[in-house]
Parts: C-alpha cells; structure tokens; sequence
C-alpha cells in the first residue's frame, strides 16, 4: 500500500510515487493508494488508549485515519511519500503519522526495516 502526503495531486511527489506503483503492479503486487490530504485526520493527543488494545490499532480518534491503520494491518509493506516543506515532511502527512503510534505494540522485540540509513561524518 502507498500513503501519500501531498496537496497536489498531479506534482512532483505523486508523479514519483506513481512510478514505484507501477513498477510494484508490473511485479505482481496489488498497490492501494490512500491520500491523506482529502481526509480529516487528527493529531495524536498522547493517551495512550492504544495501548489497552492488544488485538486492533486502538485509537480513540474516530477520523479518516481508521481506514489506513486497518489497511496498514494487513499490508505486507507501506510507502510512504511526501513533498519537503521546510524540510520537513507536508502537513497532510505529519499528523497521520504521529498516530501511527497506535500500531506498535512492543518496541523491544519488534524488528523494523529502512530503505536508508546515514550517519555523520566525523572530520
């Protein structure tokens, strides 16, 4: 599944992000879209009423974010994509993943993956 960011939705950032769905479709895989920018979604107001729920995300905000979490739940990857607004990811997307937060159940034992990584170099 993909999870687009943006305002603008024949820019830049989309324009990409179709590419990496039609390179995934072209593979085999099934690609579903979700745009945060026409939903209403809330930021995460830190109470953590998530954590009671073991079984589901969780999430007392009933918003347009629902739909996503339950996709992300079955999805065997997520995409991300944004455009860079002072350096930083677009508002559309900013709150939707503050409430991600909702799906992590154990940060200990949990492995994730990046597409990239960096580091400082030292001079």
């Amino acid at each position: 599944m993909t999870i687009f960011g943006g305002p603008r939705l024949q820019g830049n950032t989309a324009t990409v992000l179709g590419w990496v769905e039609d390179a995934l479709r072209h593979g085999g895989h099934s690609v579903e879209r979700f745009n945060t920018n026409g939903l209403e979604i809330k930021g995460c107001q830190s109470c953590f009423a998530c954590a009671e729920s073991m079984d589901e995300p969780g999430c007392v905000a009933q918003d347009g974010a629902q739909a996503i979490f339950q996709a992300m739940v079955g999805a065997d990857a997520v995409v991300y994509a944004s455009p860079l607004y002072m350096w930083s990811l677009s508002g559309q997307l900013k709150p939707f993943l503050d409430r991600t937060h909702c799906l992590v159940r154990d940060y200990r034992g949990r492995t994730t993956s990046r597409s990239s990584t960096g580091s400082r170099r030292r001079s």
